[in-house]
């Protein structure tokens, strides 16, 4: 990303890295923030950033997902090259890039898939209150869910596919760790997705106890698939751990 600011560029660069490091955003935190949204928004997306705290938030309205950590696996990203009229201080994409207060050409620029994991996300004492599609969903790898209140304001009756806690493939089935979470009033308390993005769990690590969920159409629904509901989840899972 390229913006001038008062007759000075600055750069926002992509992080030179096929798998996630300490290149990415890490120690954020988001606290004790009121978030009202709308149809087709999430309220929260922690996206690569490591080891962020969301805690004590209150998230209301109409929306997607209220809390959302994702991941980026088998993605094509662009890296960057450097402005051959000022190389090792200017970054590129392509030639345009050097075009922004000056006139260059970029080299170096290529493209490869990437591994980008968000890891270490603490989700903690949040409100989620509204008619969500989602209440908390989560890809990413060692992500806390602990102690939030999902109301979904009887969101089944708007849309049958409202879930409470939704989790996604591999690195949430293996390392996720939900406990004592309210969820009320959505069609579906807790979604387990297989599969997403080509990642598959090796086997079920997460733990999932002392939660309370109520008033729902479905307490538990497994897909393997990410919003398709089916019959081929196959993963041997038990919902408890520590009681």
């Amino acid at each position: 990303l390229n913006a001038v600011i008062n007759g000075t560029l600055f750069q926002l660069k992509v992080p030179n890295t096929l798998d996630s490091s300490s290149q990415f955003s890490e120690g954020n935190v988001l606290e004790r923030n009121i978030i009202r949204t709308n149809v087709g928004v999430d309220g929260v997306v922690v996206s690569l950033a490591q080891s962020t705290i969301v805690q004590s938030n209150k998230i209301e309205g109409k929306g997607r997902v209220g809390i959302r950590v994702g991941i980026q696996n088998a993605v094509r990203r662009t890296f960057p090259g450097e402005c051959i009229a000022d190389l090792g201080r200017r970054a590129c994409l392509s030639n345009a890039g050097c075009q922004v207060a000056a006139v260059s050409n970029c080299r170096g620029f290529n493209a490869a898939f990437v591994n980008w994991i968000t890891r270490d996300t603490w989700i903690v004492k949040n409100t989620i209150i509204g008619q969500f599609e989602s209440g908390i969903n989560t890809a990413g790898q060692d992500t806390l869910i602990l102690e939030n209140t999902v109301d979904g304001e009887d969101s089944q009756t708007a849309n049958n596919e409202s879930v409470g806690i939704r989790l996604i493939g591999k690195h949430a089935l293996e390392t996720a760790r939900i406990q004592f979470n309210s969820v009320s009033r959505m069609a579906v308390a807790l979604h387990l997705t297989q599969l997403v993005q080509g990642l598959e769990p090796l086997s079920f690590g997460a733990q999932v106890s002392l939660n309370d969920f109520t008033t729902y159409k479905t307490g538990v629904r497994t897909s393997m698939k990410l919003n398709r509901a089916d019959s081929c989840y196959d993963l041997a899972s038990e919902l408890s751990a520590n009681g």
